[in-house]
């Protein structure tokens, strides 16, 4: 009859209508959990990007730093090694001064022994054989008197001395030993002899030392644009566009046709 006919045809729709509604409920909450997944990793990218700049920021400031520091020991490398230089030589300089007024100083210790043994007034040294004989000299120019010893082998002694202030003070033993004053100091050219000895001439240091400063070229840094987050201010259900249900896609279209 035609009322269970319709009974039946509105039994299907209201089966049709709840499944649509189901199936709507489920897309919908699938939808909405992508919407919010999406959401979420577009802002770990965000965050990724934000902190991404901030580290590159963070070390280009460590880079700029150590080219700061390049550029110090550019300049200073090259100026310790030239005074590292400079010092090597003075000190062979002066340590060629030093073994050379060392020898001196052995060979006139050798001499004043020998000095000493032959004024010992013991045995049959020179002071036991007879007076000693003490000159009184003038230079030809007579610039200057000097006082010697009139025996051969002590003079020969005395003469073989090397250093000037050796030298000047037998000189001034001597004189005093004579009982006479010398005119003039006369010893005007030993002192001069003896500063020049004792000046230690300094290596040749005319020359700086060669400074390389590098200019260092830094490209800007790369800084990514930060996007917008296009989540901000709307959620999944405020979107525009359709959704809900089709009938062709429906199971029991086919019922409905037969019907």
């Amino acid at each position: 009859s035609p009322s269970s006919g319709l009974k039946k045809a509105n039994a299907v729709l209201g089966q049709m209508i709840t499944e649509a509604d189901m199936e709507y409920d489920q897309l919908h909450l699938e939808c909405s959990q992508f919407f919010k997944k999406q959401c979420s990793l577009t802002e770990t990218c965000r965050q990724d990007i934000s902190s991404a700049n901030s580290l590159a920021a963070q070390w280009r400031s460590k880079v700029l730093g150590a080219q700061s520091e390049i550029n110090v020991c550019e300049v200073r490398l090259p100026r310790l090694t030239f005074d590292l230089t400079t010092s090597r030589k003075e000190c062979d300089t002066r340590l060629g001064y030093l073994r050379r007024d060392l020898a001196i100083v052995m060979n006139d210790v050798a001499v004043m022994e020998e000095v000493i043994k032959l004024t010992k007034c013991t045995g049959k040294s020179f002071m036991m054989l007879g007076l000693p004989t003490l000159c009184e000299c003038t230079r030809l120019d007579k610039s200057k008197t000097f006082t010697t010893v009139g025996h051969e082998q002590l003079h020969g002694h005395l003469a073989s001395l090397q250093s000037e202030h050796v030298r000047r003070l037998v000189q001034e033993e001597l004189t005093d030993l004579s009982e006479r004053e010398t005119e003039g100091e006369g010893e005007d050219d030993a002192e001069a002899e003896l500063s020049d000895v004792e000046a230690l001439p300094v290596a040749n240091a005319t020359l700086g030392p060669n400074i390389t400063i590098t200019k260092f070229k830094n490209k800007p840094l790369p800084q990514a644009a930060l996007p917008s987050d296009p989540c901000k201010g709307i959620s999944y259900d405020s979107g525009a566009g359709g959704g809900g249900c089709v009938l062709r896609k429906s199971p029991a279209c086919f019922n409905l046709q037969n019907k």
